[in-house]
């Protein structure tokens, strides 16, 4: 009939630095706590080989966080982020890369969730690799991960190469790529 509710959340009151419904309720365990933007710091030139299997030889170096900066459940360090807090975890990455030879080169990436990949694959397709067609993209979505029992786990992009051509300095240039951490629950 074209009737639309909207509930608003309103913030009453303050405790322990917790907002608080009108009910009582921690507003925060109704929306998502944070989020961190954590940029690719740049992946020196390297081969991707042929056939390059996902296995943690070329991974994603990873940068200072800087939207939502390092919230307490997140420590980053070198290629690896870890989530030290029990919850359910939203994970994407955006990632640019150029080759400069290896005609039809398909880099891809996956996650690795404690030291194993899980989740999508995202793939290029394949680089052209002349006339200037030597970049393409790769992307994941979503990825969900949940952490529980007090642990933590580690999270890392791996790249692979899903052709039988090798690609030739393989870059990730800094700032050109980004992994994004939601924290859900």
């Amino acid at each position: 009939n074209g009737d639309v509710n909207i509930n608003t959340l309103t913030t009453v009151g303050n405790v322990n630095g917790r907002d608080m419904g009108a009910d009582g309720t921690k507003l925060d365990s109704l929306i998502a706590n944070t989020v961190s933007l954590i940029p690719c710091s740049g992946k020196a030139a390297s081969t991707l080989a042929a056939n390059q299997a996902i296995d943690g030889t070329h991974k994603m170096p990873l940068g200072t966080p800087t939207i939502g900066g390092t919230p307490s459940w997140l420590a980053v360090s070198g290629d690896t982020a870890t989530l030290d807090e029990d919850g359910i975890y939203e994970i994407s990455v955006n990632t640019y890369f150029t080759i400069t030879a290896g005609a039809r080169c398909s880099p891809q990436i996956r996650l690795a969730v404690a030291g194993a990949v899980e989740g999508p694959l995202g793939s290029s397709g394949y680089i052209r690799a002349a006339n200037a067609h030597n970049e393409s993209s790769v992307h994941i979505a979503s990825h969900l991960v949940e952490v529980t029992g007090g642990g933590s786990k580690t999270i890392e992009g791996w790249y692979g190469n899903g052709s039988s051509v090798a690609g030739t300095n393989f870059t990730v240039a800094a700032a050109t790529s980004q992994m994004t951490i939601k924290k859900l629950t």
